[in-house]
Order: structure tokens, then C-alpha cells, then sequence
């Protein structure tokens, strides 16, 4: 029996800011036979839908006869041994690390920051962690099950050719069903946080990203400070001999922050959770814990969010890039720049390929009427134009504008990847407008 959605409810992002489809289009997935009667059954594209988090051109369905497959329910572990652990692509990423922590296990990857987005999702966009000792989760993956066009079900491992093209796969080669991935003895970790001089972050964020297993910087521009955190295992933690700010400046700092934002978007109430983001960065006490206890502490905020990897070489001309920006002409930001370093993947679409990455973000709010700061909007433009300069390679799943990028340039691999998808979905019934653009080129 086909299953759908709330009648007469559109079918949304998660933050309900933008339209996906019409509810008639969307079919939530319990087990395999459903979706194969559901894409047997259509004439149109079919777009695999987890919770939503991606933008939305990501996930956008344009014509009446195109289907969305709701994963949500499709979700749970379905196996385990020793070293792996295979889950629904459905499932939420903090039922995942809940259970393996209970199991005295965990994922050899630093989790992104929001831990209720699906599996299949975050690795269909590349979702990352922080830190160059690992990459994305999807370079986590042992194995990948897959449904294609026809109903028909394969599975792809590490044997395979083509198996770095489809773990990071931006949803367009077909439904991830399950995934196996590598797991690894469960650790405690210590984290220290550090407010300190922007002329002391950038003279050591490299080495310290080297020299910690996790490292993420949040960067005041405005102010010329930072806020560094920094974590290991308990038995390798070592703390940093950083020169430290004053409490009460960089409690100033912040102040200024939320004042600007406030400005923006015109909260209804002092302890909003837009500020609650910012508001975080006063306790610099050390902390222990899991790495998602530490590190997946993202707060889900209606936002545009844009977040571009430059190759860690250009590191400092990013840098006086962003320094320039914020000299020539006044900003309003909301949140202060993040930094985030992660390293080589060996996925086709990765922006990291073969090598070593800092990720560069930035977010700017919705106002609680649903607007959104043409001034913060403006800033991320020019963020934008200079770090694509600097051949800079954007997260798929975030805010950017598609034209700018020289997609072949690149991704070298990007031909292998469109040559798969001619092999797996020869009619293109699993693209859609924006994967039509991108790969267009090969």
C-alpha cells in the first residue's frame, strides 16, 4: 500500500522556509517493496528525501510526475559484527552513535555538527567533521545497497571500481537502502576551548589541526578574535600553551555579535536559539565526553549556510582574502567565520580528492518574520566570488551559487561520475535541474 504524507501539506524543508513538492508527490518509504512499486509505478524523476537539511535546489521536484521517497521511516540497524555496522539510510546519525556507544564502539570519522540528519543524506552531500586525521563519513563506508530505476537492488564494496563514485553520490544514481561502516573501539575524548588573538589562530590553527585528532576554529573578523577548540583521546590530551584572551573582552566580542544579529533578525525573545549559537562560545571550560557529546553541538536555526573547501596550501591567501573583505567595506554577520580542517577523501565528488582541505563557513539567519539580511546575503557573495578564485570547491548540500564554478576543473573524476550514472540510471530518473547543471559539463 502507498503511503502518503499529511493531506493537503506541502512537503518542506526542515525548517519550513521552502517548498519541495506538492504532498500528492510524496510517498513515505516503510521497506523495499514500497519503493519499488512507487518508482515502478512513476513516470517522473524520483528524489530520495531523509530530513531534509540540504538545500533545497538539492532536492527540488519540478514536475507533477515526479515522486518524493520519504526515508524517514525507512531506519534502523539492520547488522553488526566485530569491526562494521550496517544501518537503514534513514536512520538518524545520533541513533547511530547512541547505539554503537552502547555497543563500546564508534564511527573512525568526526561527526558534522547536527546529528538528526539521515545517514543517506549526510552522506550523499559529503557531511564532514573537523580535524585532517579523517574525511567525511562517507569515507567510512564499507559497502553501499542500492535500488535502481528498474527496482532492481545491487550492492557495491570496496572491490569495486566504481565505488568511490557512489559514496559520495549527491542522490542521483539511485535510493540508498543500506550502508555498511567501519567501526572502531569506543574512546573518551577531552576538549579544550581557547578564546584567543586572530594573529595567534592563524599563526598556529595549521600545526594544532596536525597535531589533535579534532580542531574547529570560530573566527570575529571584525573583533581580530577567535574561539579555537581542540580534542583527543583522554590518554593522548595535551593541552596548548595558547595565548589567552581576557574573559571579559571576548565576552565583549560576543556582545557585539548578538547585537548586530539582533538587529537582523528582530528576535521575540532574549534567550532565542539563533543567539543560543553564539551565546555557547562563553564557557571555555574543558569538557569530557564522546565525540559527538563534544562535537555535534549544532543547533538547528532557519539559516543560509555556505561553506566552500580551499586546499590547505592557500590557507593564508584565504586568509588576507576574507581580511580584505571586512577592511573595504562594513559587514553584518551574524556568526563568526568557521574554520574547519579535514583530510584527503578518495570519493569522485569530494571536495576533498586526494587531498588535504580547510573548510571555510558562513551562516546568516532568517529574521523571525521569515526575511533574511540583504547585507549578510551580500557578504556571502563576496565571500564567495574570493574564495572560488582560489579554486574553492563548495559543500554540496549548502548555499552557493551554481554558475560560478567550473564543475570538470574541479573534479577531475566528475566524467567517471557522469559515466556511472549513464551505467545506473541510464534515463535519468533519479537527477533533477541542479544535478542536470553540474554535470553537464562531463
Amino acid at each position: 500500500m502507498t503511503v502518503r504524507p499529511d493531506k493537503h501539506r506541502d512537503v518542506t524543508n526542515w525548517s519550513d522556509t521552502e517548498t519541495i513538492c506538492d504532498h500528492e508527490q510524496a510517498i513515505r518509504i516503510v521497506d523495499e517493496e514500497v519503493l519499488r512499486s512507487a518508482i515502478c509505478a512513476s513516470r517522473g524523476r524520483i528524489r530520495p528525501l531523509g530530513k531534509r537539511y540540504s538545500s533545497v535546489r538539492l532536492l527540488d521536484l519540478t514536475q507533477s510526475s515526479d515522486i518524493a521517497a520519504l526515508m524517514d521511516e525507512y531506519a534502523g540497524m539492520v547488522r553488526y559484527d566485530a569491526n562494521s555496522v550496517t544501518y537503514k539510510s534513514g536512520t538518524s546519525l545520533h541513533v547511530i552513535y547512541d547505539e554503537l556507544k552502547a555497543m563500546g564502539r564508534m564511527l573512525p570519522h568526526a561527526p558534522g555538527v547536527i546529528a538528526v540528519q539521515s545517514l543517506g543524506g549526510a552522506v550523499a552531500t559529503g557531511t564532514h567533521g573537523q580535524g585532517l586525521l579523517q574525511c567525511a563519513i562517507s569515507d567510512s563506508i564499507l559497502a553501499i545497497k542500492l535500488m535502481l530505476a528498474d527496482g532492481s537492488v545491487m550492492t557495491l564494496d570496496a572491490s569495486d571500481d566504481e565505488f568511490d563514485g557512489v559514496r559520495l553520490n549527491i542522490g542521483c544514481l539511485g535510493v540508498v537502502l543500506e550502508m555498511t561502516l567501519l567501526t572502531v573501539p569506543y574512546a573518551e575524548h577531552i576538549c579544550s576551548k581557547v578564546s584567543t588573538s586572530d594573529e595567534v589562530l592563524f599563526d598556529q590553527f595549521i600545526q594544532i589541526n596536525h597535531q589533535h585528532e579534532y580542531a574547529k576554529c570560530w573566527w570575529f573578523p571584525d573583533e581580530q578574535q577567535a574561539m579555537i577548540w581542540y580534542s583527543d583521546a583522554v590518554q593522548d590530551w595535551r593541552p596548548e600553551s595558547l595565548d589567552a584572551l581576557a574573559a571579559g573582552v571576548f565576552s565583549q566580542t560576543i556582545d557585539n555579535s548578538l547585537t548586530l544579529m539582533g538587529q537582523d533578525i528582530r528576535p521575540d525573545h532574549a534567550d532565542c536559539k539563533p543567539y543560543q549559537t553564539v551565546t555557547r562560545f562563553r564557557d571555555e571550560h574543558t569538557v569530557q565526553g564522546s565525540i559527538p557529546d563534544i562535537w555535534c553541538k549544532g543547533i538547528p536555526v532557519p539559516q543560509i549556510n555556505f561553506e566552500i573547501a580551499v586546499d590547505l596550501d592557500q590557507f593564508a591567501d584565504a586568509i588576507e582574502a576574507l581580511k580584505r573583505i571586512h577592511r573595504d567595506s562594513p559587514q553584518r554577520t551574524h556568526y563568526p567565520v568557521i574554520l574547519r580542517c579535514t583530510g584527503p577523501s578518495s570519493a569522485w565528488l569530494s571536495p576533498t580528492l586526494n587531498r588535504p582541505v580547510c573548510y571555510f563557513g558562513f551562516v546568516v539567519y532568517y529574521a523571525t518574520d521569515g526575511g533574511i539580511s540583504k547585507a549578510g546575503m551580500d557578504y556571502v557573495k563576496q565571500v564567495e566570488l574570493a574564495l572560488s578564485a582560489l579554486g574553492g570547491r563548495p559543500h554540496w548540500g549548502k548555499y552557493f551559487d551554481v554558475t560560478r564554478y567550473r564543475w570538470q576543473q574541479l573534479y577531475p573524476e566528475l566524467g567517471r561520475f557522469v559515466a556511472l550514472k549513464h551505467k545506473l540510471d541510464p534515463l535519468n530518473r533519479f537527477g533533477n535541474a541542479f544535478s542536470d547543471h553540474v554535470l553537464a559539463p562531463a
